[in-house]
């Protein structure tokens, strides 16, 4: 998983500390972390009350922090989105040591399976281990990706299918002969 580094908080922290938003490269995201704080603190107490679960989006953000805040210190049901291999796998740390803490996790890849995807995707799940990893199937030639998945993450992965409901951006129609079918 280090095929693709990143710069550590601390390196970064280094480099832009103090400096002007001038100095800051674009594109870049500057995020003030009192209100993510809030929001999250906010969705939170709201899936609490309302007694259901939600999966935190980690595609616009991208961090461990910020993903921590989402779900919480205590989670016991970590479910995540990403868009991204290399987001998964810069958060196979974070989830282990949810996991290390008898907390359910589960990623979910978002993206539509392409072979390309399988052998990073298996990695971070033999990390993770057997219930850690879903996918996003959106036609049903992805289907042929999953064996390969279970082979090399030694267990199958959670499947969600993707449906159009009417935008026509991706998926199968519900009445289509592919998911009659």
């Amino acid at each position: 998983l280090e095929a693709y580094p990143l710069p550590s908080r601390d390196a970064l922290l280094q480099i832009y500390q103090n400096a002007s938003l001038n100095d800051v490269p674009a594109p870049s995201a500057v995020i003030d972390i009192a209100k993510v704080k809030t929001n999250c603190s906010d969705m939170l107490n709201s899936v609490k009350e309302l007694q259901v679960s939600f999966r935190a989006h980690v595609k616009t953000h991208k961090t461990s922090e910020i993903t921590q805040l989402q779900v919480g210190r205590d989670c016991k049901d970590v479910r995540l989105v990403v868009s991204t291999l290399i987001e998964a796998e810069h958060l196979v740390p974070l989830l282990l040591d949810y996991k290390a803490r008898n907390a359910k996790i589960n990623l979910l890849y978002a993206m539509p399976l392409g072979p390309c995807h399988v052998k990073r995707l298996a990695q971070v799940g033999s990390h993770l281990g057997p219930g850690s990893i879903a996918v996003m199937i959106d036609h049903p030639e992805q289907l042929q990706y999953l064996p390969s998945f279970k082979e090399q993450a030694g267990f199958p992965a959670l499947v969600f299918v993707k449906t159009d409901a009417g935008a026509h951006r991706a998926g199968l129609s519900p009445n289509s002969n592919e998911m009659v079918h």
